[in-house]
């Protein structure tokens, strides 16, 4: 078969063709978020079960892809199109609107695995293995090479991105998504059918399938994990060092899909405009990464430059793999070595950086090695000078020196990199440009509760309050705090105010116990490590005096504690006269009138209390049920916040609504 254009293929069968491609990709890439977000109140440790999800596609990418192959080789075309139709049918038949939750027993990952598996096995293999089925299919019902299917792939894939957040997330439930999704798989099983058809009525050609080809290939590996694990480490550092915004996510995604269309549509010139794009910009991000001036004046500039090094970086690599694509007739076994290499790098950023390093650094160890790319089929000198800048590159942060303060340490956990520093009289626990809290260096001050948790500030003056209002006679008040940070609030502790930590993060937890004085110094509190929400349900109803929810600081919310069905049972946990305060001094959402929303569902009342103390600003929302309470606070300047139309659902909210304009 030859790989040049012939004769052009009928209409029918690139637009039936292009359309099941493009409807497979859109929803592979968009059932994963809606899945998180059904699973979420059920498993709690919002990363946890995003990252299981996605770990549970890939390894269904990996196991589709490679049953495809082995079919393919070991029994032909026809054969694997069989066993690819049945697990479609199987999976219209068999698939949930919306999966039930499971237990096994091992730890929510697990679950989370078995819970998809029984409910979306044959789904995922189906759609893990149509970008390879697709274009075999194709390539033998029209005689043309099909490559630029995956250019279509990659497009359906970014609009589903897109189209969930954008179009779906907010317009229906998720039962409704559910169902939605069903409907459309179905369709793309029928778009597979016909696919399929197209091609079996045609004779089988030579080598189909996939002899011939190695199974596994290393540079079709390298080239494929490489730019994978670029994308991820650019998308943490600019989304939580650079401009931790919320939907920044979209535009290395975008860059990183754009160099898979381009590549395939133009390998040679891809590469090359991808080499020199590398050659021009691997100083200036080295520079921006070490010494973020750019970031710190104009932030736009720096996201776009580090943007601009993953769509060059991909550009390279990716036209370096298209140039190295085999005849169409062994495409199985191509793919197959795509989606391993994807998984490869996917791994790298999620489960062994985070044993290795102690901070987000894996971003410049693969841009180094991707550096290393550059002189390949060029002289013995070029290949000793980009060595020689790959391994700067590489090695570079334990070479420059910190400017913005004297590094203590870092601690680095599935959750993120946690960095302790001393700075301006303060030793502060930051993630990226997230503070989440100081403890003063002079010992005088030391245990003085500071940044958002001042005395005078909303959370401190609810405390006071309570215990004004409270008997001398009555029993030490019980508080859950979620949240710990450096754990500020420990030092409200005496004989009548117990707090307990619920902290999701190891990481956090470590720093404080070592490099702060607020645990040690205020009683030694009790710390649990688990998600909030979870740990708050396990305890009886009533059994609660004050809730402090402190975990909106940073761009990432953990959504399933601020729905409607959340706000409801953490105040069924209070006891009588007891409150909840809700710590929203985050400059990227405006939550306030969701809690609100909430809380009035509820049947309680939400008052806000705004505060600068020490050029510290800090918002803080009290829920309560407890007309006296409300009096009071209302009385001392906490003030009623309008609610918004609706409240988030634990079956319907979006992060976009909640955005400030």
């Amino acid at each position: 078969m030859s790989e040049t254009a012939g004769p052009a293929p009928p209409r029918l069968a690139v637009v039936a063709f292009a359309a099941t491609v493009a409807v497979s990709a859109a929803l592979l890439f968009a059932v994963q978020p809606m899945l998180g977000k059904v699973l979420l109140p059920a498993y709690g440790g919002g990363a946890a079960v995003w990252t299981a999800v996605m770990l549970f596609f890939q390894i269904g990418l990996l196991a589709g892809s490679g049953l495809f192959h082995a079919v393919s080789t070991l029994f032909g075309g026809g054969a694997a199109a069989a066993v690819h139709l049945c697990l479609a049918v199987l999976g219209v038949l068999l698939v949930p609107v919306v999966p039930v939750a499971r237990e096994t027993g091992l730890g929510p990952t697990i679950d989370v695995l078995a819970t998809l598996a029984a409910a979306y096995g044959p789904v995922v293999l189906v759609l893990g293995a149509n970008a390879a089925a697709l274009q075999a299919w194709y390539a033998r019902a029209v005689g043309q090479a099909p490559w630029w299917l995956y250019a279509v792939s990659n497009a359906g894939s970014f609009f589903g991105l897109l189209a969930y957040p954008l179009l779906i997330e907010s317009a229906f439930t998720l039962h409704e998504q559910g169902a939605l999704w069903v409907r459309a798989f179905a369709v793309c099983a029928a778009g597979l059918a016909a696919c399929a058809w197209m091609a079996l009525r045609r004779p089988a050609r030579r080598a189909e399938g996939g002899s011939g080809t190695p199974v596994l290939r290393l540079d079709w590996l390298i080239l494929a994990a490489l730019p994978s694990s670029l994308l991820l480490g650019v998308t943490e550092h600019i989304t939580v060092v650079v401009a931790p915004l919320p939907m920044l996510w979209v535009l290395p995604l975008a860059a990183y899909l754009a160099s898979w269309i381009l590549a395939f549509a133009h390998p040679e010139g891809a590469a090359r405009c991808g080499r020199l794009m590398v050659m021009a910009l691997c100083l200036p991000v080295l520079f921006e990464f070490q010494q973020p001036v750019i970031s710190i004046e104009l932030p736009a500039l720096a996201v776009a430059l580090h943007v601009a090094g993953l769509l060059g970086a991909g550009l390279m690599a990716h036209g370096m793999l298209a140039q190295r694509r085999p005849p169409a007739a062994t495409l199985t076994g191509f793919y197959l070595n795509l989606s391993l290499g994807g998984a490869i790098g996917g791994l790298v950023n999620a489960v062994v950086a985070p044993l290795l390093l102690d901070r987000a650094i894996e971003y410049l160890f693969v841009f180094g090695a991707l550096l290393l790319l550059v002189p390949v089929g060029r002289d013995r000198g070029a290949k000793v000078i980009w060595g020689l800048m790959a391994a700067l590159v590489a090695f570079s942060p334990y070479l420059a020196p910190r400017r913005d303060g004297t590094l203590v340490a870092h601690a680095r956990d599935f959750y993120g990199t946690v960095t302790v520093i001393d700075t301006a009289g303060q030793r502060q626990m930051a993630h990226g440009r997230t503070v989440h809290g100081f403890e003063w260096l002079d010992p005088a001050r030391r245990l003085e509760p500071s940044s958002y948790y001042h005395r005078d500030a909303g959370a401190g003056r609810l405390i006071t309050t309570m215990l004004e209002l409270r008997p001398l006679s009555a029993p030490p008040m019980n508080a859950v705090l979620v949240g710990l940070g450096p754990g500020t609030m420990a030092c409200y502790a005496s004989d009548r105010f117990r707090p307990t930590f619920v902290e999701i993060s190891p990481a956090v937890v470590a720093s404080a116990q070592r490099w702060f004085g607020f645990l040690s110094g205020c009683g030694s509190p009790p710390v649990e490590i688990g998600d909030g929400r979870l740990r708050l349900l396990a305890r009886p109803p009533g059994s609660i005096d004050l809730i402090v929810i402190d975990a909106y600081s940073g761009v990432s919310i953990p959504v399933h504690m601020a729905t409607a069905e959340a706000t409801a049972q953490f105040l069924d946990r209070l006891a009588p006269g007891g409150a909840m305060t809700v710590h929203v001094s985050t400059p990227h959402f405006d939550l306030a009138p969701l809690v609100a929303a909430a809380a009035r569902e509820a049947g309680a009342r939400a008052l806000m209390l705004e505060r600068v103390v020490e050029n510290v600003p800090s918002s803080w929302i009290t829920v309560t049920r407890d007309e006296a309470l409300s009096r009071r606070l209302a009385d001392e300047g906490w003030a009623p916040i309008p609610p918004a139309a609706r409240p988030w659902r634990d079956d319907r909210w979006d992060l976009l609504s909640a955005i400030r304009r």
